[in-house]
């Protein structure tokens, strides 16, 4: 068996060694990377997902699994594995979730990467499971515990990781969501440039919480539509409610969408977009170039983009590819701002 990424395969490192027993019956992974070969799973189980990311929960829709983007309905799994996000209160809810879904009987496993939050599981953990165990894999840890053996969790974890109305933004958020607790600075940065009295139609690629989507729909109240589209349905739905009494929430169209892969869209006007970045350069790269393509992609003819970048990611040759022309409106603390036309 062979997973795309470490931590996935440090979360099933304890199945695969017989440290815990196989058991058939429903299981949940929960933020699961994707599985490219072999069994993961011992005969008789019924695996399910909870996966809010598209590709991912594309592809386990695809292996004729059943997918939920938010937690499932109906608990009772006899195994649960966790890959644990980065964000730490959004992993703590994530535990107290899994916590939650498991059999009495069952066991929940949680792995992470070691600069990802995995170097402190056991210290978290350990409190509440005195007989947690633990292997270091992959540059990973990976923890297990019968429910059984766990103490009730702290409310908070389960209460600090739910929606929220945040204080400093006024928008509606939780933890996970990209700058969840704050408007970052370059969507602060591009708010000033966008359009104003507009009455085409709008998309925001990689809308997040709406932060962009709301200014828009502030300053084009007249506009025809409004296409909201990101990979996280979290974030969709956060952003629905975010428009929720905006004028325009009645043109406005909620799209889960896998941006970093070719597409095509309802024909837009006008796009903009902050697109999200990696630590890893090369990643980042690649994803603002596809986000890039599919604007066009999406753009009528004339239609123009307006797009916020890192200042050190090298976009302008794929502006240059995709659009007829382009200027950088701005560059400051970091951040570029370029306007294209189709």
């Amino acid at each position: 068996m062979t997973h795309d990424d470490p931590a996935m395969q440090a979360l099933f490192y304890p199945l695969r060694q017989g440290f815990v027993p196989p058991a058939p019956g429903r299981a949940l992974m929960i933020n699961p990377g994707i599985l490219t070969g072999g069994r993961a799973f011992s005969p008789g189980a019924q695996p399910e997902v909870w996966q809010w990311g598209k590709a991912a929960a594309d592809f386990y829709t695809g292996q004729g699994l059943r997918v939920f983007t938010d937690a499932p309905p109906q608990g009772d799994y006899v195994r649960i594995f966790l890959r644990l996000p980065r964000q730490r209160e959004e992993g703590l809810g994530l535990i107290a979730a899994a916590h939650s879904l498991l059999a009495p009987e069952g066991i929940g496993l949680i792995a992470a990467a070691n600069d990802a939050g995995g170097g402190r599981l056991e210290k978290i953990l350990r409190p509440f499971a005195p007989a947690l165990q633990g292997e270091a894999k992959h540059k990973c840890r990976v923890v297990w515990a019968r429910k059984q053996d766990i103490a009730p969790l702290p409310p908070s974890w389960a209460e600090d990781a739910a929606w929220q109305r945040h204080a400093a933004t006024g928008f509606w958020t939780r933890p996970g969501l990209f700058s969840w607790d704050r408007l970052d600075t370059a969507t602060a940065m591009l708010l000033p440039f966008l359009p104003q009295g507009q009455t085409g139609a709008f998309a925001d690629l990689g809308c997040g919480y709406g932060a962009i989507a709301a200014a828009i729909a502030a300053k084009n109240p007249g506009l025809s539509k409004l296409v909201c589209l990101d990979a996280d349905a979290r974030a969709l739905e956060a952003c629905r409610r975010n428009l929720l009494e905006s004028e325009v929430f009645r043109k406005t169209e909620f799209v889960w969408a896998d941006l970093s892969v070719p597409g095509s869209g309802a024909p837009v006007d006008h796009a903009v977009m902050n697109p999200p970045f990696h630590q890893d350069r090369a990643q980042a790269v690649a994803l603002g170039q596809a986000f890039i393509a599919r604007a066009a992609g999406m753009l009528r003819p004339g239609g123009d983009l307006l797009m916020v970048a890192n200042a050190h990611l090298p976009y302008e040759h794929v502006l240059q590819k995709n659009f007829a022309a382009f200027e950088k409106l701005k560059e400051a603390g970091g951040f570029k701002i370029f306007q294209a036309r189709r």
